[in-house]
C-alpha cells in the first residue's frame, strides 16, 4: 500500500510538471517528433521501387489521416479523441491495407540452406520450381536463374575474403508481383536468422548500414534484374532483386 501511495504521488508530481510546460515548448516538441516520424515514414515508402500497391496504401492512408477530423462528429465520448487523431486513423488504415494485401496475395516461398558452393544447385532448383509454378516463359525463367546465380557468386566472393571458420546460413524468399518476382536473399549467422535479424536492424543507425550495390555484379543490373539492393549490417547481407517475367 505504501509503494502504491508513493507511485501515485510521483505520478501527480510528474503530471504537474508536464502541465506547467509552456504551450510553445510543447508545440515545438510535437513538431520535432512528428517531423522525424514523417521523414522515417517517407524513407520507408520511397526506398526501393515505388509500385502501385505501395502508392495506393500511402495515398489512401494520407487522405484518411488528413480527413480524421471529419470522422469525430459521428462518435461521442473518448472515442472522439481516437477517431479524430490523424496519426491513429492514418496508421490504422496503412496497417489494415498492408495486412489485407499480404493475406490476399500469394504466399512467399522460402528456402533455408547453408551458404556454400554446394548449395548453388538447391537455389537454382528453388527458382526453377517457382518459375514453373507460376508459368513463367523460358526467357524469364532463365533470367531469374541467372540473377540467383550471380547473387550467389557475389556472396561466395565475399565469404572468401572473410574468416575461414565463418559459417553463415542463407534464407531465400521469392514472392510473385504483377509481371515480375521479388527475390530476397538474407545471409547471416544461424542465430540471427532464427529471429534476431529484425532486432539487430532496429538498433542500427543509418551510418551503420552500408549500401553495397556497387559491389554486386554489374551484369545483374544491366541485363537480368530490373532493380538490385544490397544492404550490409555487421555480418548480415540482405539482397533484394526484382526480375521481370
Amino acid at each position: 500500500m505504501g509503494v502504491l501511495t508513493i507511485l501515485v504521488a510521483s505520478f501527480s508530481k510528474m503530471l504537474a510538471i508536464l502541465v506547467a510546460i509552456p504551450s510553445p515548448v510543447v508545440s515545438a516538441v510535437y513538431v520535432i517528433i512528428f517531423g522525424m516520424l514523417f521523414v522515417e515514414g517517407a524513407k520507408t515508402v520511397f526506398t526501393g521501387q515505388f509500385d502501385q500497391k505501395k502508392a495506393t496504401i500511402t495515398g489512401v492512408s494520407i487522405v484518411l489521416g488528413l480527413s480524421a477530423g471529419t470522422f469525430s462528429g459521428f462518435f461521442e465520448g473518448i472515442t472522439i479523441h481516437l477517431v479524430g487523431n490523424t496519426i491513429v486513423i492514418g496508421g490504422m488504415a496503412a496497417i489494415a491495407m498492408t495486412l489485407f494485401t499480404e493475406i490476399s496475395g500469394f504466399r512467399a516461398n522460402k528456402l533455408r540452406i547453408d551458404l556454400a558452393e554446394s548449395s548453388l544447385p538447391d537455389v537454382d532448383d528453388f527458382l526453377c520450381q517457382f518459375a514453373d509454378r507460376h508459368s513463367w516463359p523460358d526467357e524469364g525463367k532463365n533470367r531469374l536463374r541467372l540473377v540467383g546465380e550471380e547473387v550467389m557468386l557475389s556472396l561466395f566472393n565475399e565469404e572468401d575474403d572473410g574468416p575461414a571458420d565463418r559459417k553463415r546460413r542463407l534464407v531465400a524468399t521469392i514472392r510473385p508481383e504483377s509481371g515480375s518476382a521479388e527475390l530476397e536473399i538474407v545471409v547471416a549467422s544461424d542465430d540471427a536468422i532464427q529471429g534476431n535479424i529484425e532486432n539487430r536492424m532496429a538498433y542500427l543507425g543509418p551510418d551503420q548500414a552500408l549500401e553495397d550495390e556497387q559491389q554486386l555484379s554489374v551484369r545483374i543490373l544491366s541485363h537480368y534484374a530490373s532493380s538490385v539492393h544490397h544492404r550490409k549490417y555487421y555480418g548480415i547481407d540482405i539482397i533484394s532483386c526484382r526480375v521481370e517475367k
